[in-house]
């Protein structure tokens, strides 16, 4: 089975009202308007598409920030690119990011799985669960949370640690898909109790492929035999255009970086 894995798309739509002044709306357009709209490049995702008929991926897993300032505009451009994949017959994981949870609205009225209603339903609150080959399993996790102006924090509570080590029982080789990085340094920015989930997973003496996105670059490292790490959070940054592909086999794996678009 061949697995792309995405992350930081950031479809924009900026909208200014008198209403947002400053609050992380405001905050959040004038960043899309003076810096994001010239560093992240979404008219070149059918390329990608392509890249990935191409490549014959199977499953596509998307960590988060699908869009800028949770907005009901984005969303329907997120929503629209999905059912592009899905229409190319490719099955589509997706989870949110902190931009997709940048408003007290979009928080409270749960915007993102609303309006992206053709992915998946999370399974057990804020953890999924779901068998993708006889050997391999995926765990997509929600650890995003309301963020006062000027933060991007997410939280890995006591009920995720409960459920995902629950899950991680059930599987032999598993991809652990969440928009936070693991132990990032950051405190405006990093995932709280981000060390309590780095242990859970190295330590769990399973075959851990851990995705995620958040810190809009490409990397991959080797932490033990069993524990590997996956970013992809540069797929529209301009001049990058990067994914990576994932091979996986009965209880190995092999991987490569794709670039989509020259």
């Amino acid at each position: 089975m061949k697995i792309a894995h995405i992350s930081d798309i950031h479809f924009f739509v900026p909208t200014f009202k008198i209403s947002h002044l400053f609050t992380n709306e405001w905050l959040g357009n004038l960043n899309v308007y003076y810096s994001r709209r010239n560093f992240f490049i979404t008219e070149n995702l059918d390329a990608f598409i392509s890249s990935l008929l191409k490549e014959k991926i199977d499953v596509l897993v998307i960590t988060g920030d699908f869009t800028s300032t949770a907005n009901g505009k984005e969303f329907a451009l997120a929503k629209q690119f999905i059912q592009k994949v899905l229409d190319s017959g490719i099955k589509v994981f997706g989870l949110p990011g902190n931009h997709d949870m940048y408003t007290k609205k979009s928080v409270k009225h749960r915007t993102f799985y609303h309006c992206l209603d053709n992915l998946p339903p999370f399974s057990h609150g804020h953890v999924h669960f779901e068998t993708l080959t006889d050997s391999w399993n995926i765990i997509l996790l929600d650890t995003t949370m309301h963020n006062k102006i000027g933060r991007a924090n997410g939280h890995f509570t006591l009920d995720h640690e409960k459920t995902l080590r629950h899950l991680l029982e059930k599987s032999s080789n598993v991809i652990v898909a969440n928009h936070f990085p693991l132990e990032d340094k950051s405190k405006s920015h990093h995932l709280i109790r981000d060390k309590h989930l780095h242990h859970l997973l190295k330590d769990s003496k399973k075959r851990v492929l851990y995705l995620h996105g958040h810190t809009h670059n490409t990397s991959y490292h080797q932490e033990t035999d069993q524990f590997h790490v996956f970013n992809s959070s540069e797929s529209t940054v301009t001049e990058k255009f990067h994914y990576h592909l994932i091979d996986l086999t009965k209880d190995h794996f092999s991987h490569k970086v794709v670039k989509y678009y020259e």
